[in-house]
């Protein structure tokens, strides 16, 4: 039997196979952002942290969105499932890999533009890096979102899971803005199901010193990515072993 490659060679090979999007996505964000960065003096350093969530979202997309449509397209999954394999464990761990791929892309990008900050003098409130933590949580999100609906769909994930992400970002905007306009129990149920940016703004809160809330916040964040993951996994199951490969396949 053949030895799986290590770990750190698989997660490299998942940066090469899509390099070209990984660096369409890097760029486009460096040429948005630089003009704005250069115009806004002082504040660079917002400008800078939306660009990294953007480019950060974009990694997770890229190497999360295809994982399992991929395979079942190119008929790949049934060389993977000849042998008595977990289809869910299996994708589970493809899920991580590519989150260990696209987590340390996002780290990498911030240190760069940590380091042409200090080289160009520029000065800022707080650490660049602090804003690590909000940006790797979100990605975190728009991948389970990506992986969980992976399975359920055979096109448009990265279209899905965006819309998703836009529309509850505009719903629970409204909601933050009204005094429970869906009662005392459909505004906390609509808001637990959406995309939880008011969460990410408290983790954001709490890095740069100036909230102490966040271990609420925190575990609704996990709690939605893996809910989430959960369903990706369940749908992976479903489709392989309920309906078998060619049902899976779209054969």
């Amino acid at each position: 039997m053949r030895k799986l490659l290590p770990a750190e060679r698989r997660v490299a090979l998942i940066i090469r196979a899509h390099a070209m999007s990984l660096g369409v996505v890097a760029a486009g964000v460096v040429l948005v952002t630089a003009p704005l960065v250069a115009t806004r003096g002082a504040a660079w350093i917002e400008f800078v942290g939306a660009g990294l969530v953007f480019a950060s979202a974009g990694f997770a997309l890229i190497l999360t969105g295809s994982i399992v449509t991929r395979d079942f397209a190119r008929g790949t999954a049934q060389l993977w499932f000849q042998k008595p394999v977990d289809p869910a464990r299996y994708y589970l761990a493809r899920f991580a890999e590519s989150a260990v791929a696209w987590a340390g892309l996002t780290v990498l990008l911030a240190l760069a533009a940590r380091l042409g900050a200090a080289w160009l003098g520029w000065s800022a409130p707080y650490d660049l890096l602090v804003a690590l933590p909000r940006v790797l949580l979100t990605s975190l999100v728009v991948a389970a979102i990506a992986f969980g609906l992976s399975p359920w769909l055979q096109r448009g994930v990265v279209v899905v899971t965006l819309v998703l992400v836009l529309g509850g970002l505009l719903v629970e905007s409204e909601l933050s803005v009204r005094a429970a306009p869906l009662g005392p129990v459909g505004t906390p149920l609509v808001r637990a199901l959406l995309f939880p940016d008011s969460a990410f703004r408290a983790v954001a809160a709490f890095a740069s010193g100036a909230s102490d809330a966040v271990w609420l916040p925190l575990a609704r964040i996990l709690a939605y990515a893996g809910c989430w993951i959960a369903l990706g996994a369940g749908g992976v199951r479903r489709a392989l072993n309920r309906h078998g490969l060619a049902a899976a396949q779209g054969d």
